[in-house]
């Protein structure tokens, strides 16, 4: 059986914009573009998607990375910053995201 690809551009937007809706009030529409303060998110429901998505991609996200980054697009754009960036800490399992892929290193 193949290993899903890693997670990158667009599939990496779409698990940010999936994050924000579980953390956004149902009533709004999110897309990529959607500011995740202004459809009502706040410092806990951001601190829960950066834990969310910190835990699925093994990244080092910080709240100030998501506040400086409020949309899934900007968002998602830093991940893959430091995903390039990041140095593997070997004695770390790597966690993958819900569909089993892991994110480019």
């Amino acid at each position: 059986m193949d290993r899903p690809g890693p997670v990158t551009g667009e599939d990496l937007v779409a698990l940010v914009v999936s994050a924000f809706r579980t953390h956004l009030p149902a009533e709004e529409p999110v897309d990529a573009d959607t500011d995740f303060f202004d459809a009502g998110g706040n410092s806990v429901t951001a601190a829960r998607v950066v834990a969310r998505l910190r835990h699925e991609l093994d990244v080092r996200l910080s709240i100030r990375d998501m506040f400086g980054n409020p949309t899934a697009r900007s968002l998602a754009e830093r991940l893959g910053r430091l995903s390039e960036s990041a140095t593997p800490d070997p004695g770390r399992r790597a966690r993958r995201p819900a569909d089993g892929r892991s994110i480019t290193r």
